[in-house]
């Protein structure tokens, strides 16, 4: 059968001891029997075992092309031993204590006179802030890249984590990223954070224009939907006016994965919350003059 791999970050793809190829952003492929076992090994984490007979440690797998598609996770390995720092703040009369820690796994325990709590991480943080709003608590862990944590300030429950460049929140919260593909962008969100937890919208400042060829342009025209970028002057004149239809209808997703079957060359994986779903464009003269999303792959 066949097996796909695809990693947001680097590392390395093993099988039976042997070092097969380097993990990255662009899909690869291995045919091998169903029982076959891969390790995935990523720097300072323990590794990923994956097969097609119910093998899943440190990764996430999807049906795709027919196939297996695995894509693994971090899971920092033990550290020594080490209180980084401490934070209190007071809100609603209440005190709030929150203490950072790099051992076994980088996580922040957080305290109240009633509750508490723990919040993993993704990275080893050598500062924390602690901010309150009406509803909720905001941990600021790292410097360069920075882990949001909101809290709910009622029970300790963790609402939504996600790394970001910068952020500032008054009614609602604002945060900077940075994404990388076939263009790079500097993006924007809004996030409510007075009445729920929800996004608002989002918009995106292109800082290095996209590739010419065509596959390049493909890619960049659905990086743009993810960040919110215009995506118009990538549009053919007949469907101009359904830029923001088009964004909408492909929604959010967490990763993009390039064409992976040469008999349908221009169409995208998109992988998140929904599984995978399949994106073809219709290109006309090297503008994108239709889009469809179908659960399978055509012709697969």
């Amino acid at each position: 059968m066949k097996f796909y791999f695809y990693s947001p970050f680097p590392c390395v793809l093993a099988c039976e001891g042997r070092v097969l190829t380097n993990l990255s952003a662009n899909v690869k492929c291995v045919s091998a029997p169903a029982n076959t076992l891969f390790d995935i090994y990523i720097d300072d984490c323990y590794p990923a075992a994956v097969s097609a007979q119910n093998v899943l440690t440190n990764a996430t797998s999807f049906n795709f092309y027919g196939g297996k598609l695995f894509i693994p996770k971090r899971r920092l390995l033990p550290l020594p031993y080490k209180k980084i720092c401490s934070k209190t703040i007071v809100a609603g009369g209440e005190q709030y204590i929150a203490n950072l820690y790099n051992d076994v796994l980088p996580r922040i325990t957080l305290l109240s006179f009633n509750d508490q709590t723990t919040v993993t991480l993704p990275f080893v943080a050598q500062s924390i802030d602690l901010y309150s709003t009406d509803e909720y608590l905001v941990i600021a862990a790292g410097s360069t890249v920075k882990r949001l944590c909101f809290l709910r300030r009622a029970d300790l429950s963790e609402i939504s984590s996600f790394n970001c460049a910068q952020f500032g929140f008054d009614k609602t919260l604002a945060i900077k990223r940075y994404f990388v593909g076939a263009g790079s962008y500097i993006c924007t969100e809004h996030y409510s954070v007075t009445d729920g937890f929800s996004l608002l919208g989002k918009s995106a400042v292109v800082l290095r224009r996209e590739n010419l060829s065509p596959l390049c342009r493909a890619m960049a025209f659905i990086e743009r939907v993810k960040v919110g970028a215009d995506i118009k002057e990538y549009l053919d004149e007949s469907i101009f006016d359904k830029a923001d239809v088009i964004s909408s209808f492909l929604g959010e997703f967490d990763y993009i994965l390039p064409p992976c079957d040469e008999r349908n060359p221009y169409t995208f994986a998109l992988v998140g919350k929904k599984g995978v779903r399949y994106v073809e464009q219709t290109v006309n003269g090297g503008k994108v003059c239709d889009v469809d999303v179908t659960p399978y792959p055509k012709n697969a």
